[in-house]
């Protein structure tokens, strides 16, 4: 199917006005009803508010840049109905950036069925990632052509969930001459256990982990220990604070880290940091890092959507 699928004209208002984030989800839901979405469902327009309130209520679903996606698992509902809206006046959301939002898509889909809607989650996100899209949805008054521009470009849905539907943009940039204490604040700031290390074009040249960051400091023998009570008062930072100054990205990277292509399924990924044990696996388009998974992106675009 095609994302314009779930769509209708009557399921995208422009210029709409609301108070704060719950009126929103409430016209959110009227849109579905008015449109004749809710029609058939063994859902009413009480159990899409309560659904939509929970899981905004258990993290925001802002996702930065204006933008948000509300989104409700719904017991027994057949298909997928979405839902687009432009906003008078933008509000706040609570959103990852701490931006208000002015741009709101909203989707149901069956409790059971969370793969199809994974995918459509995705694609809007990808979508609304060009600035100039965002811009035209956003300064256009006439929903039928918002829904003629959608279809299009003819954005696909499938059925089988791929290392592009999951995967965040890159959030960091190393690069090799990094001093090692800007890549460590980096970590800290992101909280990551594991970055990679990329050339100005995000083509990836290696990887830094925690692990690797605590081994930098310990002597070779100190991986053939089974206590170090003879040693205690060794201290195991004296090399940071010896070489700290000099040492940069390129020091502490190793070669050995986990690349797919953007089409990758979920099993490949999930073989990745499970079986190989990969703290992350970077996904990458013509040799440039477009997106990363870790094992929190699974958890959270699964098991928790």
């Amino acid at each position: 199917m095609e994302l314009v699928d779930a769509l209708t004209t009557k399921t995208i208002v422009t210029k709409l006005d609301v108070a704060d984030k719950w009126d929103l989800l409430e016209k959110m839901t009227d849109l579905f009803e008015r449109s004749g979405s809710l029609e058939g469902q063994p859902v009413t327009r009480a159990d899409v508010i309560k659904s939509l309130i929970a899981r905004e209520e258990a993290q925001s679903t802002g996702l930065g840049e204006g933008l948000a996606i509300p989104h409700a698992r719904l017991h027994g509902f057949k298909g997928m109905a979405i839902a687009l809206a432009s906003l008078k006046t933008p509000i706040h959301f609570e959103a990852l950036d701490d931006k208000p939002v002015s741009l709101v898509w909203a989707i149901l889909f069956p409790e059971d069925e969370p793969t199809i809607a994974l995918q459509a989650y995705a694609k809007v996100q990808e979508l609304m990632q060009d600035d100039a899209i965002r811009s035209y949805f956003c300064s256009v008054d006439d929903p039928e052509k918002i829904y003629q521009y959608i279809a299009q470009r003819r954005i696909s849905v499938g059925d089988c969930l791929t290392a592009r539907d999951i995967m965040r943009s890159p959030s960091t940039k190393i690069l090799p001459d990094m001093p090692l204490r800007d890549v460590v604040r980096q970590m800290r700031k992101h909280s990551t256990e594991a970055v990679p290390v990329e050339d100005e074009n995000r083509r990836i040249l290696g990887e830094i982990t925690c692990d690797r960051l605590f081994q930098f400091g310990m002597p070779d023998f100190f991986n053939q220990l089974q206590s170090v009570q003879f040693i205690s008062r060794f201290d195991p930072f004296e090399r940071y604070f010896s070489e700290e100054a000099k040492a940069t990205a390129s020091d502490v990277m190793e070669s050995s880290y986990a690349v797919v292509p953007p089409d990758a399924t979920m099993l490949e990924v999930v073989f990745s940091l499970t079986v190989q044990n990969h703290l992350k696996v970077y996904v990458v388009e013509e040799g440039i890092r477009i997106g990363t998974i870790d094992r929190t992106e699974v958890l959270d675009r699964i098991l928790d959507f």
